[in-house]
């Protein structure tokens, strides 16, 4: 019994695509009552809230579909990032953070620029160490 409805559907859908193959994508009467059946589905009549309360104003499902998409793109206060950071290994142990947070001095810099490759440029501006 499945087998017949399936194929019953398949017969359906062939004499669909065959009737929008020969008439779908002229300036017919089946094209433009396509077109209005598609226009007629594809619009929103109402939303619902959190509540169940549903709207159906174009101004307030406006309003609400702003908000709604505003807070879902928008970052939050909810909560701390512990629980995603408790699954990563932790390499930085706090010496080596308190090193790493130091402030730069001037003998830093010059060593570093003494110890680089004079003809090597080492960032997109392409000047070399030599330059500085």
């Amino acid at each position: 019994m499945n087998l017949e409805a399936d194929r019953e559907e398949i017969y359906w859908e062939q004499r669909v695509r065959v009737n929008w193959l020969k008439n779908g994508d002229r300036n017919t009467s089946y094209f433009h009552k396509i077109a209005v059946q598609r226009h007629i589905c594809s619009q929103i009549k109402e939303l619902e809230r959190e509540n169940g309360e549903r709207i159906s104003t174009n101004e307030d499902m406006l309003k609400f579909a702003s908000d709604f998409f505003g807070k879902l793109f928008s970052a939050s206060d909810l909560g701390s990032d512990e629980h995603v950071f408790g699954l990563v290994e932790k390499r930085v142990n706090d010496d080596m953070n308190n090193f790493l947070l130091q402030q730069f001095t001037e003998e830093d810099i010059t060593y570093i620029v003494k110890t680089m490759a004079p003809l090597k440029a080492s960032g997109i501006d392409s000047f070399s160490a030599i330059f500085f």
